[in-house]
């Protein structure tokens, strides 16, 4: 019902839109877009796999244009002097559908190696396997405290005879009411930084709830006691679109910022770019995918005090920290829902692949705080960050005293996860619905869909959009608003 009331505003607004425009689109596209340049924004995953599609048809017709001067977007492996990161924890998880493991290993080349996943959970000052084990919670929990969350969850059928409003009253009518103030509650406070109660129920909906009859049922069979991981970081996979972008003569401009668009008949015609030189530079176009910011995207073609913008978005700082000891425990990734823990997630990169750093020694750890810009631990020096992060590792057992840190660093993502307030759709589809009517232009992706998804959601749309661009099917805005809405139902998992 929620893709059906998505598509059905599209097409209602799609029909007001100039009918003048589409006919001259109709017979200017079928003149001209066999020339023209398909330009691609953003070369993330969504951005890169589109374009490697593209460009073995489309030959030198493909451009991507990124900011950065690295590929892959948040699923980047940057280097600092002899050592390798990712930005964040990524994996191939185990229910990754099997013709994209068959992509990503025969058709663009990526070595993937199979890592037992041993993730753990920080709760009332012990550690509960993540993702969960019904065994585990009577061996870490006792059979009383178990046996109250699972009461719990049972009469999570009392509020079943009221619609839920929120994320919080969701999530209780989900999990029943302990558990999500065990688990959840302060974590979607700490994730996205607003009250729960403030959150639209899509925040569930586009997250997976780890405690589920699913996801027990899969730890029960072992299905999750495993995943898939590139052999030199995640960011191989960027590394091979790129390379065969280059060998099929297509083009990729790296550290461009978009500085605006020339409109004519309702399309883009032009996209002026500007180098980390200033130099601007003008690229005709017949085709543009954005995989950037929706509302970034709009705040440049329409101006950003506008009565459709309004999205939040929530920020990341990663620390990195290398220690010349190694880690002893034997998990790859720790969780920690509370409040109190500045950071909600810490992994260890030399445990997903070996062959990572295999020569700096040593281990290097990866912690994940979520900040908003502006605030204390957004502005916090490197220095402070350390300190605080290392006091919280340490109260909470992962580390057992202050290690010795031979080199520490960290990143800011301004716009790492979407938050779903109370709202949020409405805005979305305004703005959607005014970028609809520029017929050659398509968001997609996690950014260009205010989506919070994984790698192999990336990668679906990246090729659905692309086969519908070689089947010159892309002038059919109807239509691909009707295969978007199911991108709109993508549930990330951790």
């Amino acid at each position: 019902m929620r893709s059906l009331l998505f598509y059905d505003i599209l097409k209602f607004d799609a029909v007001k839109s100039n009918l003048l425009s589409n006919i001259i689109w109709i017979y200017y596209g079928k003149m001209n877009t066999d020339k023209g340049k398909i330009i691609i924004l953003g070369a993330g995953i969504t951005g890169l796999v589109l374009a490697e599609r593209l460009s073995r048809t489309l030959k030198e017709r493909v451009v991507v244009v990124e900011k950065e001067n690295f590929l892959g977007g948040l699923a980047s492996t940057l280097s600092d002097e002899d050592l390798s990161f990712d930005l964040g924890s990524h994996r191939i998880h185990s229910d990754f559908p099997p013709e994209l493991i068959a992509y990503l290993e025969k058709t663009i080349g990526v070595k993937l190696i199979k890592r037992s996943r041993r993730g753990a959970l920080y709760y009332n000052g012990k550690y509960l396997r993540y993702p969960p084990n019904v065994f585990n919670f009577l061996k870490v929990l006792s059979f009383r405290n178990t046996l109250r969350l699972a009461v719990s969850y049972l009469k999570r059928f009392d509020y079943s005879h009221r619609d839920a409003v929120n994320y919080q009253e969701a999530m209780i009518r989900a999990v029943g009411k302990k558990i999500y103030v065990a688990f959840y509650k302060n974590f979607a406070r700490k994730l996205w930084g607003v009250d729960p109660k403030r959150m639209s129920i899509d925040g569930m909906r586009r997250r997976n709830t780890f405690l589920n009859l699913q996801s027990i049922t899969k730890s029960v069979c072992g299905k999750d006691r495993y995943f898939f991981y590139p052999i030199h970081g995640i960011g191989d996979i960027a590394k091979k679109l790129e390379s065969s972008i280059l060998e099929n003569n297509g083009k990729i401009i790296k550290g461009a910022k978009i500085n605006g668009f020339s409109l004519d008949s309702g399309r883009v015609t032009r996209i002026i770019i500007e180098g980390l030189d200033g130099a601007k530079d003008e690229i005709e176009s017949s085709i543009v995918a954005s995989t950037v910011p929706i509302d970034s995207l709009f705040g440049i073609l329409y101006g950003h005090h506008t009565p459709a913008s309004g999205l939040t978005w929530r920020g990341l700082r990663i620390l990195y920290i290398h220690m010349r000891e190694l880690l002893e425990a034997r998990n790859e990734t720790f969780y920690f829902p509370r409040l109190d823990i500045k950071f909600g997630r810490v992994s260890d990169i030399g445990k997903f692949s070996p062959y990572i750093n295999a020569f700096a020694g040593g281990t290097l750890l990866t912690v994940e705080v979520p900040c908003t810009p502006g605030d204390r631990l957004w502005d916090a020096d490197d220095k402070e960050l350390l300190d605080i992060c290392v006091r919280d590792l340490i109260k909470t057992g992962v580390l057992t005293g202050y290690p010795d840190v031979s080199k520490y660093f960290s990143i800011h993502l301004e716009k790492a996860y979407p938050v779903f307030e109370i709202g949020w759709r409405e805005k979305f589809i305004g703005m959607h619905s005014q970028l609809d009517k520029i017929l050659n232009l398509f968001t997609i992706g996690r950014k260009g869909l205010f989506l919070h998804c994984n790698i192999d959601h990336c990668i679906i749309q990246g090729l659905e959009l692309a086969d519908f661009i070689l089947q010159d099917k892309w002038r059919d805005k109807d239509l691909w608003n009707k295969k978007m809405s199911r991108f709109l139902q993508f549930c990330a998992r951790d």
